[in-house]
């Protein structure tokens, strides 16, 4: 399988305090709907297990276009328009390529 085209995000989110389970919530919302999007090749949510305010979303889209999709869905508009302003600390978003 030719995976050079795949695009991995790393998608790392800490909750603002008292917001864990607002935010663990949001995400979970977020697992379904990007599983069925064109292009979705892996989507799964993970909690720090040091840090119960950290989570990181581990993402694998076919193509660039495939990810820049995702972005525009409306489970995501309303994750990047309302939770990372109400529910969020801080994030980090890394996009990597697969080397083996």
């Amino acid at each position: 399988m030719d995976t050079q085209d795949e695009i991995v995000c790393v998608a790392t989110f800490v909750a603002k305090d008292g917001k864990v389970e607002e935010l663990k919530k949001d995400m979970s919302d977020l697992v379904a709907p990007t599983r069925k999007e064109e292009g979705n090749l892996r989507y799964e949510l993970n909690q720090s297990i040091d840090n119960d305010h950290e989570f990181v979303m581990v993402e694998k889209f076919k193509n660039k276009e495939a990810f820049d999709s995702h972005g525009k869905q409306p489970h995501m508009q309303y994750f990047i328009n309302v939770t990372m302003k109400e529910v969020v600390a801080s994030a980090s978003v890394k996009l990597y390529k697969q080397v083996l």
